[in-house]
């Protein structure tokens, strides 16, 4: 149980307390609040955020279809706007206001069809195929295959942070003696793969440290926006 203010006698379950922060959070989001100052507020990253957006944006989005079903369009017509109007607002993270800009902004920014090849690579690229490497900025980095594995689960993972109990359950569940220093240590080889290949100075040390970056006293995550990431 928890008391969310002393001076209320009001009592909610932890999941009631979630549901609530979830709440804030997506207004905060829908609010144009700065993401900077939603990470701190709520301790998430980019990542999660923009996932627990587009979460909630598809059940909106659900939620309308199965009310044009029960023939809202006709009965609830200014609910239904309503409704598909939040499930865009969840996407684009602004406000109803502000939606009229979004839409021009992504329709501007949306490249033509026939010019497709040239929109921008990814910045990271793994293909669970190929277990010996993956491609950062377009540069081939070769890494062993517990390293490529990590990556992958990473990956998978997008936007979260996996503890390293989580990590080491999951690619070294047959070693009793495992600890967070084989997690580091295949981190650390990783960072230099890529390092290698794109160069090895102090601006991509930090890049690349952000994007595999260790969270202290959580874990290890891909700090990464969907967009830049392709999973073959």
């Amino acid at each position: 149980k928890i008391i969310l203010k002393k001076d209320e006698e009001k009592v909610f379950t932890l999941e009631n307390y979630l549901a609530f922060k979830k709440t804030l959070l997506l207004y905060d989001w829908i609010e144009s609040k700065k993401v900077k100052s939603i990470e701190e507020e709520y301790n998430l990253y980019r990542g999660s955020i923009q996932h627990l957006a587009e979460g909630f944006s598809w059940l909106a989005e659900s939620l309308a279809n199965l009310a044009e079903i029960a023939d809202w369009k006709e009965e609830r017509e200014e609910d239904l706007k309503k409704i598909r109007l939040i499930s865009e607002q969840l996407i684009k993270g602004v406000e109803e206001e502000g939606l009229g800009l979004a839409r021009l902004h992504t329709k501007t920014c949306k490249p033509k069809t026939e010019n497709n090849h040239l929109r921008p690579e990814p910045i990271l690229q793994i293909d669970k195929h190929r277990p010996d490497r993956i491609i950062f900025l377009g540069k081939e980095a070769k890494l062993t295959p517990l390293a490529f594995s990590l990556v992958y689960l990473l990956a998978q993972n997008l936007g979260k942070v996996l503890s390293y109990n989580n990590i080491i359950n999951t690619l070294w569940k047959d070693e009793e003696d495992a600890t967070y220093v084989q997690i580091t240590f295949h981190l650390s080889k990783i960072r230099r793969a890529i390092l290698t290949n794109i160069g090895n100075n102090q601006i991509n040390k930090e890049r690349v440290k952000n994007i595999f970056k260790v969270v202290s006293r959580r874990g290890v995550m891909l700090n990464l926006e969907m967009e830049k990431l392709k999973l073959i």
